[in-house]
């Protein structure tokens, strides 16, 4: 299984990142957590065939989440018409601003893109990847997804939420064999003390305030129970 952290920044991008963006490899086939930039030209340049992206999972409705669907829908509507992912998204309002934007451009429409609305629970399962959502409350319709793949298990937080409420469903889930984790709207300390309630082996931070790469380079010398990393636009991890 490998990740390819297209953009690993927060809020805005930066002269170093573009905003939140992870496209997932697994038995051949690819996936999205969060499209906060366009990511088409990536995917053209790493010869991802169009046909074999299966889903595309947003965690809440942030501009620095999911602008880049709106790049990835045209796209898949004039060129890769026979691309069929499913778009889990958090509210109706996103699918329907979509479909506004692109019949604005007059460029062909098609009204067959699937969205599916992200609620609590599974909310996708082809057989190759089962994908988990759980409430998170950074903002309205926001979640972080459980996905399993490959016999492993992998969390992305998204923005967190309330850290003494929202975890514990989570956390009883079991061993993570990586959780990426945003480093932006808590402090590294307070993120390492909920980290420490999880059964985890590898930690990816991730959706990175440029405020933070140093303190960051500091918590990487500290010794932990798991393997810590720090998400750059272009890396490539494998587990």
């Amino acid at each position: 299984m490998k990740f390819t952290f297209i953009g690993t920044g927060a809020g805005s991008p930066s002269k170093n990142r573009r905003c939140s963006c992870t496209l997932i490899e697994s038995g051949g086939l690819y996936y999205f957590v969060d499209i906060g930039t366009d990511a088409v030209p990536d995917m053209i340049d790493m010869e991802v065939p169009m046909n074999n992206v299966k889903g595309v999972f947003v965690t809440h409705p942030h501009a620095d989440h999911s602008n880049g669907l709106v790049a990835y829908v045209s796209y898949i509507s004039n060129y890769a018409r026979d691309a069929d992912p499913e778009i889990l998204i958090p509210n109706n309002d996103m699918a329907n601003a979509i479909s506004a934007w692109n019949k604005s451009l007059n460029e062909l429409f098609r009204g067959d893109i699937r969205y599916s609305l992200t609620h609590p629970g599974v909310i996708y399962d082809d057989g190759n990847l089962k994908v988990k959502a759980f409430k998170i409350n950074h903002c309205p319709d926001a979640y972080a997804f459980s996905l399993e793949t490959e016999g492993k298990r992998i969390l992305f937080t998204g923005d967190l939420g309330y850290l003494d409420t929202d975890y514990a469903d989570i956390i009883a889930e079991g061993k993570f064999d990586l959780i990426v984790i945003e480093a932006t709207h808590y402090s590294i300390d307070v993120v390492e003390d909920l980290l420490s309630d999880f059964d985890v082996d590898r930690v990816v931070y991730n959706h990175v305030n440029p405020k933070l790469d140093g303190m960051l380079e500091e918590t990487l010398k500290k010794v932990h129970t798991y393997e810590v990393t720090v998400s750059f636009d272009g890396m490539q991890y494998v587990i």
